[in-house]
């Protein structure tokens, strides 16, 4: 597996003529709230850098999607994170490999983040995110959906398996 410093993952990220410096705060952001983890660091002291995997790329694309949606709500940003790096897909194929991972396993397929959010009677309310194959046969185990957003990995996604070998 290969690993990049917070440049090299902001060279990635970054869309063109878009700041890497912009992009890299970004990332930064995101790793000090949790929402991307990272491998390790360069270095020692004040002056290390972490590191990152293809996964941790992942998960930081689709957080940049959110927040390019406006979307910046903690319990969804960590939601999202549970669902590429600790949940299983929902997809019978994957092995029971966590969500972004089993999408790295077989890159070439449709898959998708999918975040569903239902609201209750009290006024509470719970985000639910998933990582599967973009299969509308496939209902979310989440009957009571009040709001869904579907987020496609398709045009990204072999290239960030390319990175992983």
């Amino acid at each position: 597996m290969n690993i990049y410093s917070v440049g090299q993952a902001a060279e990635w990220l970054a869309k063109q003529n878009e700041s890497k410096e912009a992009v890299a705060r970004q990332l930064r952001h995101y790793r000090k709230r949790g929402y991307v983890r990272s491998r390790g660091t360069f270095g020692s002291g004040p002056t290390a850098t972490n590191t990152f995997g293809p996964l941790d790329l992942g998960v930081a694309k689709l957080c940049r999607a959110l927040t390019g949606l406006g979307i910046g709500d903690e319990d969804v940003m960590q939601t999202v994170s549970e669902a590429c790096y600790d949940l299983g897909s929902s997809d019978i194929d994957s092995g029971g490999l966590p969500g972004l991972e089993a999408a790295l396993f077989r890159p070439d397929a449709a898959w998708s983040l999918f975040i569903f959010l239902t609201y209750h009677s009290d006024g509470s309310r719970h985000v639910y995110a998933q990582v599967r194959l973009n299969n509308p046969n496939v209902r979310p185990e989440h009957p009571d959906i009040d709001a869904a957003i579907e987020l496609p990995m398709t045009a990204w996604l072999p290239n960030l398996a390319e990175m992983q070998r």
